[in-house]
């Protein structure tokens, strides 16, 4: 029997586990019923210009006429919630094949893939856009292996090479079976991008927060785009230019693949690891990373969004217990402590504070704050109290704590990813990335080659290397109060000095 091509084997499996009859599936598209059975049995494709409406209408068909048994099924494999998403889920698998198998008949004359196929060079572009093979879409289990000299590329290449500019490796549900190892070369990044390559691992690390992600340094990734599915694709070149690879090869099935995979996988070890993933039990209680990071020397920090870092006593207090179960499993005195020790290393230490200024707003908009990692939302009077404790924190004098704004984006390449909080210290230094869909990940810098390239990137952004950094006190007053007097506005309160200044006058 030939083999077929992997839009009648997609469709074919999809009728088959939700017993779909052909006939129904003719009645849903309109089309005589030989079309579907020529369609599943590999012979023809649908028309190119049709391919999207029917992809449609035969994720509909199986939604609506599959049988539960299968639905249920399908739903596990593709990781969604509900049937809705499985429909989007299908139709978006449907057109990945089809277009793979499109491709194939027109560059190669034929729509099965052979088992290997070799080009001498191709563009940059091209070469991503078939290392993101269909076979990505099935999310429940994948195993992945990639060396890829990201810092080589042009900066649209590598963001389209981890879909940055979407936010996430797939996309933003959790996908635990997802396990991706990559290996990247450090050593020859340009410093005059320090900048704008610290902020791409911020952003690679916190859109793949979904899956089980570990990133790697190797100089084996020198030059190489290496990438691999196990047991089923892999791709592989040299980088020439940064918008080209040579020597380009392309392996379909395990035997051709396991080689590359088990190669890669090999210089996957722990010693290598640039971060490595923690629990916020076992930052707070466990190895009690937490504490260390406040008393280890030189703490400065970045805040993307608004922490238990920024509360008052009183707001703490309140937020612990709003915190409900989350404070109970990490322990409400235990918190209570590390509020007191925050408070006085932030008098007592010389802490250095880069906030985002989009981290106000948005805290104050939405009522969101992060607290310990349980996202809980204030009312309009407690972010006025929230306001007012910035005010005194950020414009005081006294003490040792400095803070600066960042005014806008860093890079704008990176405007729809979450700014993560970035703890640093002279011993130890850690990450709490947040992403659009809730997901959280906490990540310990573990070489000092990476924690050497985030306290510069530290140093340049404070300092006001190529971004706009607010620092002046009289500026970040002006800004705070703003919002203040909208949240006032929004709750309907008034500091009560400003009340009584009214009845004096």
């Amino acid at each position: 029997m030939e083999p077929k091509n992997r839009f009648s084997s997609l469709l074919e499996h999809l009728t088959t586990v939700t017993a779909v009859k052909h006939y129904i599936l003719a009645q849903y598209l309109q089309y005589d019923v030989s079309y579907i059975s020529k369609w599943i049995g590999g012979k023809v494709l649908p028309s190119e210009k049709l391919a999207g409406a029917i992809s449609q209408q035969i994720s509909r068909c199986i939604v609506e006429e599959g049988s539960q048994e299968g639905l249920v099924q399908l739903i596990s494999d593709y990781q969604v919630q509900d049937e809705n998403e499985l429909q989007q889920a299908m139709y978006d698998n449907l057109i990945a094949e089809y277009d793979y198998v499109r491709d194939l008949q027109q560059n190669n004359g034929t729509i099965v893939a052979p088992d290997v196929s070799f080009y001498p060079e191709l563009a940059l572009k091209a070469f991503i856009d078939k290392m993101h093979h269909p076979v990505l879409r099935r999310v429940k289990s994948l195993h992945i292996m990639a060396a890829i000299d990201l810092f080589s590329m042009a900066h649209e290449h590598r963001l389209h090479a981890l879909r940055i500019e979407k936010g996430s490796f797939v996309n933003q549900h959790m996908y635990p079976d997802v396990h991706f190892s990559l290996l990247l070369n450090l050593r020859d990044s340009d410093e005059n991008e320090l900048i704008y390559n610290a902020m791409f691992l911020n952003s690679v690390l916190t859109a793949l927060t979904p899956i089980d992600f570990r990133l790697y340094s190797s100089d084996f990734a020198y030059g190489k785009a290496l990438f691999v599915v196990q047991n089923d694709f892999a791709i592989s070149g040299m980088l020439i230019r940064p918008d080209a690879c040579a020597a380009v090869t392309v392996c379909e099935g395990a035997d051709n693949s396991a080689p590359l995979y088990n190669t890669i996988q090999s210089l996957c070890m722990r010693e290598a690891l640039l971060f490595r993933k923690i629990t916020m039990p076992e930052l707070v209680m466990g190895s009690k990373v937490y504490v260390h990071s406040l008393l280890s020397p030189n703490p400065r920090w970045f805040l993307g969004h608004i922490t238990e870092h920024l509360l008052p006593d009183d707001l703490f207090e309140e937020a612990i217990q709003m915190a409900g179960e989350t404070a109970e499993r990490l322990g409400k005195d235990t918190l209570r402590e590390i509020h007191k020790l925050t408070v006085a290393v932030m008098k007592q230490s010389q802490v250095r504070v880069l906030l985002y200024e989009s981290a106000i707003t948005e805290a104050m908009i939405t009522g969101n704050i992060d607290f310990f990692n349980f996202r809980i939302q204030f009312n309009f009077e407690q972010r006025a109290r929230l306001l007012q404790h910035l005010l005194s924190v950020c414009c005081s004098q006294e003490g040792e704590l400095q803070v600066r704004l960042i005014h806008g984006q860093l890079v704008a390449d990176f405007h729809n990813i979450i700014n993560p909080c970035i703890f640093l210290s002279s011993m130890i230094s850690y990450f709490r990335l947040y992403n659009s869909n809730g997901n959280w990940k906490l990540m310990c810098i573990n070489l000092p080659e990476i924690q050497s390239v985030y306290d510069t990137f530290f140093e340049d952004v404070w300092d006001g290397k190529n971004c706009n950094i607010v620092h002046d006190i009289s500026q970040i007053d002006l800004y705070i109060n703003h919002l203040l007097h909208g949240v006032e506005l929004l709750s309907g309160t008034r500091p009560q000095e400003t009340a009584d200044m009214d009845v004096q006058a």
